[in-house]
Formats: C-alpha cells, sequence, structure tokens
C-alpha cells in the first residue's frame, strides 16, 4: 500500500486523519482541487492497478473528488463527480460498481474494515482488441 498523503503539516497519527482506500482499477484525478501526486507530478493523483495499491489520507472533514475506471482498453470516458465526510480515524473504500455488460460503471465510497480485497474483473472481457498488419511480401 503506497499512501497519496493530502493534507498539510507533518505526518499525523492514524486517530486525526481519514484514509480512502482505491479498489483495483480505480483513479482518482484530483480532491479537493489538487491535480496532481504530491511526489510525481507526470501521473494522475492516486491509482490502484495490477499489485500496486495506493490510498488517499485526508483531514476530517469534506471532500469532493472525481474518480475513473481502468482495466486494460476498457476505461470511463469521463470522471465521476462524489463529495463525501472524511471522519478522523476512520478508513474509507471508493469502490467500482460495474453493471454485466461492462458498459456503466459508479463509483461508490463505504467505510472499510481493511481487510483485502480480491480483484475479479472479468479480464478477458477487458482486452484489447488486436491490432495485426499483413504484409504480403513478393518474389
Amino acid at each position: 500500500m503506497s499512501e497519496v498523503r493530502l493534507y498539510d503539516g507533518p505526518a499525523q497519527n492514524q486517530s486525526q486523519i481519514a484514509g480512502l482506500y482505491l479498489d483495483p482499477h480505480v483513479m482518482v484525478t484530483d480532491v479537493d482541487n489538487v491535480h496532481s501526486h504530491p511526489t510525481d507530478k507526470s501521473r494522475v493523483l492516486a491509482h490502484s492497478a495490477g499489485k500496486r495499491r495506493e490510498y488517499i489520507s485526508l483531514a476530517p472533514g469534506p471532500h469532493k473528488l472525481n474518480a475513473g475506471f481502468f482495466v486494460l482498453c476498457l476505461r470511463t470516458e469521463k470522471v465521476y463527480p462524489l463529495e463525501f465526510n472524511a471522519e478522523a480515524g476512520k478508513k474509507y473504500r471508493l469502490k467500482p460498481n460495474v453493471d454485466a455488460t461492462l458498459k456503466k460503471w459508479q463509483p461508490e465510497i463505504v467505510e472499510f474494515d481493511g481487510t483485502e480485497v480480491e480483484n475479479d474483473f472479468p479480464w478477458l472481457k477487458a482486452m484489447c482488441p488486436p491490432n495485426v498488419t499483413v504484409v504480403r511480401l513478393g518474389r
């Protein structure tokens, strides 16, 4: 788990802040108008994919964020706005609710107990279509 710290000042005890844990294939593009990762400006604010798992540490209080979903060639066209009130000492989970046709998704923020989240997304349905070029060689 990698932390993306979005509160001011020195590191705080977990009882003083809130944690937003990202499910696999979820990305957060901005939180409260913070649009880039604190230590790597070249990438999205926070995301979880493959073995990378990230969580965002936040000050208690109301927060606005934008989230997206991605896996291989399947990704959201637009980000989804969310608002929630973070309480000190609590953990939250940002999870994707993807419909059976893989055409729609809706993120949800729920309280989180810290148990491991399984990555059970049907990978084969998200594969990129093959791009094959046939070149005929003459004699």
